[in-house]
């Protein structure tokens, strides 16, 4: 079973660390993430990963496995 979660990197105080992740949500499809994190993006404008901001990730994953694929990366 595939899920889509929603990770938010955020600038650590601690400059060796770089940035903190922040686990927010889960989805079973990829609309519905995307959803999510389009109006998340909308209501703030700093999720741009531009500069030490902080920016958002959605990854789809398997149930049962370490395989990881990045499917959005508001940095980009």
């Amino acid at each position: 079973m595939d899920i889509f979660v929603v990770i938010i990197f955020r600038l650590c105080k601690d400059p060796y660390y770089g940035y903190n992740e922040h686990l927010h949500s889960m989805y079973l499809t990829y609309e519905d993430a995307k959803i999510f994190v389009d109006s998340l993006m909308k209501d703030n404008k700093k999720y741009d990963g531009r500069s030490g901001k902080p920016f958002i990730r959605i990854i789809n994953m398997k149930v049962g496995s370490e395989l990881k694929n990045v499917f959005f990366d508001s940095s980009l």
